[in-house]
């Protein structure tokens, strides 16, 4: 049986969880696509404001799907890279440095579709984030984002 019957009930019952930052002015950042439906409630529900942060998997050069690490946009792209995952595997460094620096572009072109790009200002004024992830590396990299 699964832990949450829906996204919606995901975010009611973590937003329960979440109450006690309701008087700090939580700032709630959600990732793409699973996190937004969650976050939306967590927002709702503490009335806190809403933003996403996009988020861009660099992927093993022969495993797209296995995530080496991310890029989060922001003012500045956030890069994290499992380095230890990249030495295990034998990644290449020419692979990790073109991916590194055309993954921030493509992370650019997404934030372009009209969303609200303020959330840097205003997560360095509220010091409250609540990041809510559809995957751990994209935890990482939106955490580094948002710091």
């Amino acid at each position: 049986m699964p832990m949450f019957r829906d996204r919606k009930d995901a975010g009611e019952r973590l937003a329960a969880l979440l109450l006690h930052l309701k008087d700090r002015s939580p700032i709630v950042l959600a990732l793409p696509r699973g996190g937004v439906a969650i976050g939306a409630e967590i927002a709702r529900l503490l009335g806190a404001p809403l933003d996403i942060v996009l988020v861009r998997k660099i992927g093993v050069p022969w495993q797209r799907e296995l995530a080496l690490g991310a890029v989060a946009d922001g003012g500045t792209p956030e890069i994290f890279i499992d380095e230890r995952m990249a030495e295990s595997l034998a990644v290449p460094g020419d692979y990790m440095r073109a991916e590194t620096a055309r993954q921030p572009a493509c992370v650019a072109i997404s934030a372009m579709g009209g969303r609200n790009t303020s959330w840097p200002a205003a997560v360095a004024a509220v010091k409250t984030p609540i990041t809510i992830p559809c995957r751990v590396w994209n935890q990482r990299a939106a955490m580094k984002a948002a710091r």
